[in-house]
């Protein structure tokens, strides 16, 4: 990682970024975001989820807003709808799950630099006040009192390290990934870690209130989206149950929240975390848009553009040389 960052620095120095940025520049780019926390913001629940730090996250903000064109989510339903251009260096930024953070870390500096961005929300954290299936992995293995263990997860035997950190944090990693593929649920690993679940308060304090979302909406600009009910694998469930989640996620927010819910995220959103019957589904539902969170995603060519599924960028943990080659579409050369 480090050679890479310092490779591209020397790129960088060239200005082969900004050359890339005006060759790209009718290509839109997706950024998306998770978690926006400091590493000394205490985190009982998944840090692999955590995108970057309050300051980076504020310097990325700041870079594509002089080096980009950041656009609403109404700008590209807009576009997708009725024609039309779109300015140059379009942009436009996500976030996944609803959490607190987002709300209390992100959105101050989205309003400073008038970033709009959309939020997508999955509906039973509104009804439940109750955290999805990763996060629960998580805070069982940094809980659990044991230095090693075997357990039963998705219907097999795992041996679990957990002696350091890093045994923790790989443990946490591959439970993550059976239950991606079996939609296994954590509740099976309670009782074999001797643990019981996280307090309700204590994980409702990790999702956005009511009055966060409004108080967002109420920004020029800015916007939610619906991320499924349960945010469970949707190639995990029957065709019937996929056109559940997407219907009714998106019947929730319009209800609870009065808002225009125009697009949809998939659910984990690699390429074999949704199918075709999931993106029959976002159509069915309503959707204008549906968008994916592969890990290969680039920016997108505008005239070949599949509106049930539009490529996302992760963010980085940085904003250093990596973050700018991808802001510039330098990665997708």
């Amino acid at each position: 990682m480090r050679k890479r960052e310092a490779v591209l620095s020397l790129f960088m120095k060239t200005g082969v970024f900004s050359l890339c940025r005006i060759v790209r520049s009718r290509r839109l780019l997706v950024v998306n975001y998770h978690r926006i926390l400091d590493a000394n913001e205490e985190n009982p629940f998944d840090d692999g989820v955590v995108t970057c730090s309050p300051a980076v996250f504020e310097t990325q903000v700041s870079y594509l807003s002089r080096h980009r064109t950041i656009i609403s989510m109404q700008d590209f339903v807009d576009f997708l709808q009725n024609g039309g251009g779109l300015p140059s260096r379009p942009t436009l930024l996500t976030f996944d799950d609803g959490y607190a953070d987002n709300y209390r870390n992100a959105f101050p500096v989205l309003k400073r630099y008038r970033a709009p961005a959309c939020f997508y929300l999955p509906a039973n954290r509104f009804l439940n006040r109750r955290l999805e299936w990763w996060d629960h992995i998580a805070f069982a293995v940094k809980h659990a009192s044991q230095k090693s263990t075997t357990v039963q997860f998705g219907g097999a035997e795992h041996s679990l390290s957990l002696d350091s950190p890093q045994g923790r944090e790989a443990a946490t990693d591959r439970l993550i990934d059976v239950a991606k593929q079996t939609g296994a649920h954590p509740s099976e690993l309670y009782p074999q870690l001797g643990l019981e679940p996280p307090p309700r308060d204590l994980e409702s304090g990790e999702i956005m209130g009511d009055e966060d979302v409004l108080s967002i909406l109420e920004e020029p600009g800015f916007s939610i989206g619906a991320h499924s009910v349960s945010h469970a694998v949707l190639t995990t469930l029957s065709a019937e149950d996929q056109e559940y989640e997407l219907a009714e996620s998106r019947r929730f927010l319009v209800e609870r929240f009065g808002a225009q819910v125009d697009t949809f995220a998939y659910p984990v959103g690699d390429d074999s975390h949704y199918d075709a019957v999931s993106k029959r589904a976002a159509a069915k539902a309503g959707y204008a848009a549906a968008f994916n969170f592969r890990r290969k995603a680039t920016d997108i060519d505008l005239s070949h553009v599949d509106r049930f599924d539009i490529d996302r960028v992760g963010a980085m943990r940085t904003a250093g040389a990596m973050f700018q080659a991808r802001a510039s579409g330098f990665f997708m050369v």
